[in-house]
């Protein structure tokens, strides 16, 4: 940001992006990522007064979307999990927000998944590391849920399970 001129602070700018980008992902009218990545930057730039292209800055956090990666032990506790559970990925690669066109916490989100794949809410266990959109949205519709707690901060949202890596399922689950 002080390369574009800016007075706002790296962390408050973010702040206002995520609150920003949150809000968009919940409207009714649904828009992909880079839409409202678009929009997001468009206002902030704008009331902020930033120089630059924001279109060309959208196309770095896309990029840093798509490059992330899996957390080492995340390949070994899936083969494991898969020999007893059907492992159903919903992440960037596999059930998509754009593909299913909710973004979680919609209700939508989870229950095409389900719908689609066949299972009732209780016959499911949700993993994620976000308290609103993988505890308590998928908590509210009666899906069974483990909170990943890498930072092990010890919150409780409800989640059925706490775990501090992907690993600790299958003690958990007996695989």
């Amino acid at each position: 940001l002080s390369k574009k001129h800016s007075e706002i602070e790296p962390e408050a700018f973010y702040a206002e992006w995520k609150q920003l980008h949150k809000k968009r992902m919940r409207q009714t009218l649904f828009l992909t990522e880079r839409e409202i990545f678009m929009k997001d930057l468009a206002e902030l730039y704008s009331v902020y007064g930033i120089a630059g292209d924001y279109k060309e800055d959208v196309k770095i956090m896309l990029e840093s979307l798509y490059n992330r990666t899996v957390f080492p032990e995340v390949p070994e506790a899936i083969n494991r999990l898969s020999k007893k559970y059907e492992v159903i990925i919903a992440s960037n690669k596999i059930y998509t927000s754009e593909g299913l066109m909710a973004y979680k916490p919609n209700p939508k989100f989870y229950l095409t998944i389900l719908n689609e794949c066949g299972y009732s809410p209780e016959e499911v266990l949700y993993v994620g590391d976000s308290c609103e959109e993988d505890i308590i949205a998928p908590s509210q519709l009666g899906i069974k849920t483990a909170l990943v707690d890498r930072k092990k901060s010890g919150n409780e949202y409800g989640q059925t399970f706490s775990i501090n890596d992907i690993s600790q399922l299958c003690p958990i689950l007996g695989c």
